[in-house]
């Protein structure tokens, strides 16, 4: 996943905005809109859950297959969206988790929190 994808795709979680991407699966590349909620790593891949606009539903995306992104400040965000973490994603197969805080400022990642 290139440095600017990940930058834009943080940025839109902090800010609660739509990010326009680029996005290369199986059946070729596609430009949508979408939300996103957050980011999280499992085997071994990044995984961007978010709402699709063009499907009208939360989907996952892996973040090594978006090719680009950029902010959408054209298109409204979903307030429902908005109030959406990754705790409420739905949990399939999941064998173990391990929960990462963050302290996310406008410099960016400063790093674990400490408890």
């Amino acid at each position: 996943m290139s440095a600017e994808v990940l930058q834009t795709l943080l940025q839109a979680i902090m800010i609660r905005s739509v990010v326009a991407i680029e996005y290369k699966s199986s059946s070729g590349v596609s430009e949508r809109n979408i939300q996103p909620i957050g980011l999280y790593a499992s085997s071994g891949y990044w995984y961007c859950p978010a709402y699709c606009f063009a499907r009208g539903d939360i989907r996952q995306f892996r973040a090594d297959r978006i090719l680009s992104a950029a902010l959408n400040e054209t298109v409204p965000c979903r307030e429902e969206v908005s109030r959406n973490t990754l705790l409420d994603q739905p949990k399939k197969d999941r064998l173990e988790q391990t929960t990462l805080e963050l302290e996310m400022t406008k410099k960016g990642v400063c790093g674990p929190l400490s408890r």
